[in-house]
Order: structure tokens, then C-alpha cells, then sequence
């Protein structure tokens, strides 16, 4: 296996990088069935099984709504400024004010859910690298003050 995803050239060690990515593919694998690419394991990995079950358990309640969501918000636009304008949409309705672990990777999924929605409808849209970047973002932002498990955005 590469130690570069094939199609941003990033280090798939990058432990960050690594989880946007997998959450990315475990929705992505949820919502469409099939793999975008098989990854090697890292031994230090911060995405681990309770993650993708949290995933799989989450996004069928609630895929429906955010179908509905960006429906309502695109209108058929699929670009960045309307990637821009669902995500914070999504922000204000999914970011919850106070999270546990499992709470925190509900939300990069919803925004995971969002990145893949938006590279489905457009072959011109980054909908997946803007999603993997603001989940890398999210978790330095988490990972700043402390572990993923014990952390908090205040």
C-alpha cells in the first residue's frame, strides 16, 4: 500500500489527515456501499471500530434530513459557496455545544456526509477535500487542549 492517498498526494501517517480520511470512507462506505480505496492500518491510528459504529448507527437517522437540508440550500448549485453556506447551516443545527467523543465524530460525519453529497452532484465540486480539511481543522481545534475523549470547544 502507498504512503500517499492517490488522489491528494497527502501522507496517509499523518494521524489527522488519517482520521478525516477514515471517517470520510466510512461514511462514504455507508452511504454508497462500496470503498473509495482500501488503506493500510496505523498502529497509532486515532480513528478506531467504536468510531465506525457510531458512524453506521448515526447516519441512517439521519441522512434523510440532510438530504432535505441541502436540497433546500443548493437549489441545484453545487459550488463552493454553496458547500459554504449548508456547512455552516449544518454547523448551527448538527455542532453540538457540549460533546463526548461519540458526539464529536457524529458531527465530522455530518460534514463528511456533506464533502461526499457535494462531489456526487458535481464532478467540479471538492465537496470531499473541504470536508476532510475542516475535520482536520476541528480535531487540531479539539486535540489543542488535551485527548479527543477529555476534550471540550471551550
Amino acid at each position: 500500500m502507498d504512503r500517499f492517498d492517490p488522489v491528494l498526494g497527502r501522507d496517509l501517517s499523518d494521524r489527522k489527515y488519517r482520521f478525516a480520511l477514515d471517517i470520510v470512507i466510512t461514511v462514504w462506505q455507508r452511504h454508497d456501499g462500496t470503498p473509495i480505496w482500501e488503506l493500510r492500518k496505523l498502529g497509532n491510528s486515532l480513528f478506531n471500530g467504536r468510531h465506525k459504529t457510531v458512524i453506521k448507527s448515526y447516519q441512517p437517522t439521519q441522512e434523510e434530513n440532510f438530504i432535505k437540508i441541502i436540497q433546500t440550500l443548493a437549489n441545484g448549485t453545487f459550488d463552493s459557496n454553496t458547500f459554504k453556506v449548508c456547512l455552516e447551516n449544518f454547523t448551527n443545527i448538527y455542532k453540538p455545544k457540549q460533546y463526548s467523543e461519540a458526539r464529536f465524530v457524529k458531527f465530522c460525519s455530518t460534514i463528511a456526509f456533506l464533502g461526499i453529497f457535494f462531489s456526487q452532484k458535481s464532478a467540479a465540486s471538492r465537496g470531499i477535500d473541504m470536508a476532510v480539511d475542516i475535520i482536520i481543522s476541528l480535531l487540531s481545534d479539539v486535540l489543542s487542549r488535551g485527548t479527543l475523549r477529555q476534550s471540550s470547544w471551550s
